[in-house]
């Protein structure tokens, strides 16, 4: 990962174009990605879902509490993929014939998933990244996710090449996947233009966020801003960084998580996905957070 910008939101309540609605999401979407699994590979009555596995070599660790895939969910998938390809050079194909969940490859290597929403509201766009996080002990973790007010949405499953997964929210209905991977772990490294390197978790309660991660991950926190309306820490495991925690006071904010991926120009950036159709939401510094052709939220981010 990257490090963080210290100064990631300066201004954000003085931007008027930055609206919580775009952290917003219905449980029957996010339920979508685990159902396509199953209906796509992971059921006894269909052939299974090849899935790429979360690193390209076995290092026979799992790394608790890391952020190791991100998932596109989205009503228009064709749309998404013209997008991404225009701005990260992302390729899309489908990881089965029958089936609407897709990877995005980079330089031929699998970077993230994407699945096909059908949502029956046009007026309320419904996309979103959805993120997955590695654990070495699977029904552990979702007891903890129960005891500590999170809920199980989904799962387990399993999916070949990846492992077993449970989708998962956080107290304030955050979702995410927990995700015991089968062989394999993340190994780490810096990350490329077009690759994710980042995720912050957008939140209202920024104390029962950190009561609740703390307690499933063993998560610290550390405090890096503190402004008019917001504050923005980093979470560490064993005094490794590997998230953000933006706790932000807005009225009927829905907590979620956003993801961030590296570029090389952050302004052309900023152009190429306008002109793909997405939208600015707010820049600052070497930080940009849009939205994409379809809704979905996300973050972009030059090294200094």
């Amino acid at each position: 990962m990257e490090k963080q910008n210290r100064s990631r939101y300066p201004g954000i309540r003085s931007n008027p174009k930055f609206q919580p609605t775009l952290f917003w999401y219905r449980f029957g979407l996010v339920l979508v990605v685990l159902a396509l699994w199953l209906a796509t590979g992971c059921g006894a009555m269909h052939q299974r879902v090849q899935l790429p596995p979360v690193a390209d070599s076995e290092t026979g660790k799992v790394k608790d509490g890391h952020f190791v895939w991100i998932d596109l969910l989205t009503e228009d998938p064709v749309s998404a993929a013209a997008f991404y390809s225009r701005l990260f050079g992302w390729r899309a194909a489908r990881s089965s014939e029958n089936g609407d969940y897709y990877l995005f490859y980079l330089d031929g290597k699998p970077v993230a998933g994407m699945s096909a929403t059908d949502n029956k509201d046009a007026a309320a766009p419904e996309s979103l990244w959805l993120t997955t996080i590695s654990v070495s002990d699977l029904e552990q973790s979702v007891a903890a996710v129960k005891s500590h007010g999170g809920k199980v949405l989904e799962g387990p499953l399993d999916a070949v090449g990846r492992g077993s997964m449970v989708l998962v929210s956080d107290p304030a209905n955050a979702p995410f996947i927990l995700l015991a991977a089968s062989g394999r772990g993340p190994g780490g490294g810096k990350s490329s233009p077009g690759q994710w390197l980042w995720v912050d978790l957008v939140a209202l309660d920024g104390k029962r966020a950190q009561t609740f991660y703390t307690a499933l991950f063993g998560y610290e926190k550390t405090p890096l801003e503190d402004g008019e309306g917001h504050r923005y820490s980093i979470l560490k495991r064993e005094g490794r960084a590997v998230a953000g925690l933006v706790e932000l006071q807005w009225e009927g904010l829905e907590d979620n998580w956003l993801p961030y991926f590296k570029v090389a120009e952050l302004d052309r950036s900023i152009e190429t996905a306008r002109k793909s159709g997405g939208k600015l939401i707010l820049k600052s510094g070497n930080v940009a957070i849009l939205t994409d052709s379809t809704g979905a939220a996300f973050g972009i981010q030059t090294s200094r």
